[in-house]
């Protein structure tokens, strides 16, 4: 997204398209506008025209990412949990990477309608010193830093609080670290 701004200073906003970097996920892939059909959970592209196009203002600690380009009425990228225990220690369960309300709405709403645990949208975090976004999960007072999974059949991603744990428990899809 752009080269890193002088030490010290952040821009107003970054206006751009999100890749996901991963050593085996071939190509680097970028988010894609278009949501999986029943889960809800975006997917990887290679196209930039079919990539989301995005729009956030850093601040102090987490915020929101707007789309720009959103097919729907969901305008942020956020995160919607498959089940309610994705920080537990050791959790193999994951948040799907979806299509979210406003972070200011409350409740934040989801595309994501399998899912049975909550959806939040200011869970971003920018870091200037080498251009990279992440995501965090504020539960009960402790924060986790989540990992962006890959499903290299289906292309989908999910956002993990324990990559290796979660991966083992679904042996039967192929999943990279992003």
């Amino acid at each position: 997204m752009g080269a890193a701004p002088p030490m010290g200073k952040l821009p107003v906003s970054y206006t751009g398209r999100i890749r996901l970097v991963s050593s085996s996920v071939g190509s680097t892939p970028y988010i894609s506008r278009v949501v999986g059909g029943k889960s809800g959970a975006f997917r990887t592209c290679t196209d930039p025209a079919e990539a989301l196009v995005v729009q956030f203002v850093p601040g102090d600690w987490l915020h929101g990412i707007e789309i720009l380009n959103s097919p729907t009425a969901y305008r942020y990228l956020g995160a919607t949990q498959r089940s309610h225990d994705i920080t537990t220690s050791g959790s193999s369960m994951y948040a799907a990477l979806s299509m979210t309300t406003d972070p200011s709405s409350a409740p934040i709403m989801s595309l994501c309608k399998r899912a049975q645990g909550p959806s939040r949208a200011a869970i971003w975090n920018f870091c200037p010193f080498d251009n990279t976004i992440r995501a965090f999960w504020e539960e009960a007072g402790v924060t986790y830093l989540l990992t962006a999974a890959v499903n290299l059949k289906y292309s989908r991603i999910s956002l993990v609080s324990d990559y290796t744990t979660f991966c083992a428990a679904h042996p039967h899809y192929f999943y990279s670290e992003a």
